[in-house]
């Protein structure tokens, strides 16, 4: 199990090859430890026994996720019993403990189709995350957006916004700093032009941004894994986001096993944020909540098939799998 694999120190980034050792840090960072909370423990054995692979009759008024759902949202269960972090104490001192969202209904803001929210804007809420606090001490404060798209705005189909702007803007709120990222990591396999890509950062931004314009590859010892490229430049007092939605659910589902099968990848990796496409979410059925047809979710297939990551029941068990590992992973829009 997860539990049984050994714990690997990471090379120290800045020694030159022939001199690489292991960091001797490994043993003084303490990973949080999760805990869910009730409503999330309920909605994690409902969804697993429902099992959903469509999203019409799912989630449909009458259904019995429609019914919890409405029910948790009008005694405020979704938003009051939030699950939790928590790290040491060690030798002195009290333990620190921090809040997270639960992992409930479709994984996206917990009112989302209830009566009154039945919007696109509601389905796109990021105003519930509960970051992660940045850990004191930490040498660096490293971001890795894999789909980043342009700066200043989404890739071409998309509606979700820029990623890079919004994590900058919402860790320079949670960090007081106008520069909360000490280094920016980037992929984006859409093709931009140099010019077009590099006029959508701000000036103060340039200097702390390396931008792969390719496609990220999930290979594991491939050129252009951003986890490869995680483990050659982070260290584990370094503090590190991530966030992943490159819309290939292959390539995600890949990443994500890597991350859960590594302990020398998921160590590094304070918090994530992943968009994972799956059959049986509200998303697949735009016009609940007054999307268009033939787009997104909509138009995507999934293998259903038991391990392969592509149902909702199973998106509950990943998320969950990454949180127990001590990283603050949140379901991205």
């Amino acid at each position: 199990s997860d539990s049984l694999l050994p714990s690997i120190a990471v090379p120290d980034a800045t020694a030159l090859p022939t001199e690489r050792v292991r960091a001797e840090t490994a043993s003084a960072v303490l990973r949080p430890q999760y805990q869910p909370s009730p409503v999330e423990r309920e909605w994690a054995r409902l969804v697993a026994e429902v099992d959903p692979r469509e999203c019409q009759h799912a989630w449909s008024n009458g259904s019995r996720l429609m019914a919890r759902l409405e029910r948790d949202v009008a005694s405020s269960a979704v938003f009051e019993q939030s699950s939790s972090f928590t790290v040491g104490p060690e030798s002195q001192g009290a333990a620190l403990v921090w809040p997270i969202e639960p992992l409930v209904s479709f994984l996206r803001w917990p009112a989302a189709l209830s009566p009154g929210h039945t919007t696109r804007a509601a389905i796109m809420n990021k105003s519930y995350y509960q970051l992660a606090p940045v850990r004191a001490g930490s040498r660096r404060f490293l971001f890795f957006d894999i789909g980043a798209s342009l700066y200043s705005s989404a890739r071409a189909g998309g509606d979700g916004g820029s990623s890079l702007r919004w994590f900058r803007n919402r860790y320079q709120n949670l960090t007081g700093s106008p520069q909360p990222f000490d280094h920016i990591y980037a992929w984006e396999g859409q093709e931009y032009n140099a010019t077009v890509l590099w006029d959508s950062f701000p000036a103060q931004v340039v200097p702390f941004v390396s931008y792969y314009n390719v496609r990220a590859d999930a290979r594991p010892n491939a050129k252009h894994n951003p986890l490869r490229v995680l483990t050659q430049v982070a260290r584990l007092d370094d503090h590190v986001v991530m966030k992943l939605d490159v819309d290939h659910q292959a390539t995600q589902v890949a990443l994500i096993q890597q991350v859960l099968g590594n302990r020398r990848i998921s160590a590094l990796i304070d918090e994530l944020f992943w968009e994972h496409e799956v059959a049986g979410s509200a998303m697949g059925c735009p016009r609940l909540w007054k999307g268009r047809s033939g787009h997104g979710w909509s138009t995507m297939r999934f293998d259903t098939s038991q391990g392969r990551g592509g149902t909702l029941a199973e998106s509950y068990e990943l998320f969950g799998r990454l949180r127990s590992l001590g990283i603050a992973a949140h379901s991205w829009v």
